[in-house]
């Protein structure tokens, strides 16, 4: 975006910022209301959104302000789509390995991410904006589709 050196890494406080701003009152919103789903969908709308403005506008200052957005739906969903994982299943063993495989396939991302977006295509990268665009829309339908299956509260309880 044209930022270099002690500039560039000062740009990044508002994009942490922003995504702590969020994630606070959506962690507090999906707790207080128990509407972890719907606080995951809006979130992850927000940044499918906003990944959308970024992919499409060339102004820098747009792009900055729409991925201060994007970036904090993105950390918004996660520790509560973390949490949801846990009350979905019952048994210690199933959470543990539901768990370690959200883990898992987490932090695959750190693999795969970094070709998504290539020198070549700075510093519109639009590669890498569709494909998270794509990953963050797919993630609103994979929420919205459990919720219709299983609701808030988790499949049913085994005895």
């Amino acid at each position: 975006m044209g930022y270099k050196g002690r500039a560039a890494q000062f740009m990044t406080v508002p994009i942490y910022a922003v995504a702590f701003t969020m994630s606070l009152s959506g962690g507090w919103i999906a707790d207080k209301f128990e509407r972890k789903a719907f606080v995951m969908m809006a979130a992850g709308t927000i940044s499918t959104a906003s990944y959308i403005v970024c992919a499409t506008v060339q102004n820098p200052k747009v792009k900055y302000a729409f991925l201060c957005f994007g970036a904090a739906g993105v950390w918004t969903v996660i520790p509560i789509y973390l949490s949801w994982v846990v009350i979905m299943f019952d048994g210690h063993e199933k959470r543990a390995v539901c768990i370690a495989m959200v883990n898992g396939f987490g932090n695959l991302s750190s693999i795969y991410g970094s070709f998504f977006w290539p020198a070549k295509d700075a510093p519109r990268y639009v590669t890498g904006f569709a494909v998270t665009t794509s990953l963050c829309g797919a993630l609103v339908l994979f929420i919205w589709f459990t919720y219709w299956r299983y609701g808030d509260k988790g499949v049913t309880r085994s005895s």
